[in-house]
């Protein structure tokens, strides 16, 4: 598994200063499920074909985020109704 970190970055300018990182895998899981749930929500709201493409383009990369879930699992959050 890839070591994953997640950031909280303060932007100052054109730069972002760490404020704290993680690695919490129930913080990353929760961090994954917020992300895709938005990222569904901007395929489902699509105002054309193009942009649906692009969205779901986005949706499938995000779903596969490594180091939150198993990629090979059957999970209903990878996943647009």
């Amino acid at each position: 598994m890839i070591d994953v970190v997640l950031t909280l970055q303060l932007p100052k300018g054109d730069r972002f200063i760490p404020i704290a990182m993680t690695n919490d895998r129930a913080v990353l899981e929760h961090f994954k499920t917020v992300v895709l749930a938005q990222s569904r929500e901007q395929v489902k709201s699509s105002i054309d074909e193009i942009e649906a493409l692009t969205q779901r383009a986005e949706f499938d990369r995000l779903s596969r985020l490594p180091g939150c879930t198993d990629p090979t699992e059957n999970n209903d959050e990878n996943k647009i109704d």
